[in-house]
């Protein structure tokens, strides 16, 4: 009797499996559940929320103390320097024009490393000039290099430009047999060079912007 029934359920029960495997293999997989607590998105303009945190870039502008101080030095020494060499310009001192000659070796030479050049020519057609505010000393000297040889022409080669004043010191102490002297009707000629040379270098630098010429001048 109960092999009969077992018999009799055994194909039922087999077709109830295979059923089910059936249903299990086509019925879609269950969607992922949400996770519990979901993140708050992250501001990233809120300070210490994890984003980029730029600190304030607005800063306070100089004071004019603050900008005078380090250029103070030289708004004393500079003045002081022009007052010695107009004096000895006016007055026709051999003794001050020399004195004012060591000094601007020195000062402007040595310790400033400072004159007008060419490169300074092509900074003023580009117009690319140093900050004033920055650089009161070098507007003041431009300044009158430029106003006094419109006045008094040679001043600033006789007087204040360090190389001028180091190639009249070596004059002075070199000994007469050891210099040659150009003749005059020749350097008067051989003058207009310079200025061919001047001309043809600014071309060249408004041609290519090639500052680096000022090398070979």
């Amino acid at each position: 009797m109960i092999a009969r029934a077992a018999v009799l359920f055994f194909p039922l029960f087999l077709l109830l499996v295979v059923s089910d495997v059936s249903a299990a293999r086509t019925q879609p997989p269950d969607a992922p559940s949400p996770p519990a607590e979901q993140t708050a998105p992250v501001d990233a303009a809120r300070p210490g929320a994890g984003g980029w945190d730029f600190p304030d870039e607005n800063e306070a502008a100089p004071t004019l103390g603050q900008i005078v101080a380090p250029q103070a030095v030289d708004l004393v020494l500079f003045p002081a320097f022009l007052t010695l060499a107009l004096v000895s310009f006016f007055r026709k001192s051999v003794g001050l024009k020399y004195i004012t000659l060591g000094a601007a070796l020195i000062y402007l030479g040595v310790a400033r490393s400072q004159m007008i050049s060419v490169v300074n020519i092509f900074g003023l057609l580009s117009w690319n000039l140093p900050i004033f505010r920055y650089s009161l000393f070098w507007y003041l000297f431009a300044g009158f290099t430029l106003v006094s040889t419109i006045l008094w022409g040679r001043l600033y080669c006789g007087r204040i430009c360090a190389f001028g004043a180091l190639t009249q010191l070596m004059d002075r102490v070199v000994p007469a047999r050891l210099r040659y002297d150009v003749p005059l009707r020749v350097e008067t000629r051989v003058a207009y060079i310079k200025y061919a040379v001047l001309a043809a270098v600014v071309v060249y630098y408004l041609a290519t912007r090639d500052i680096t010429i000022y090398r070979y001048v």
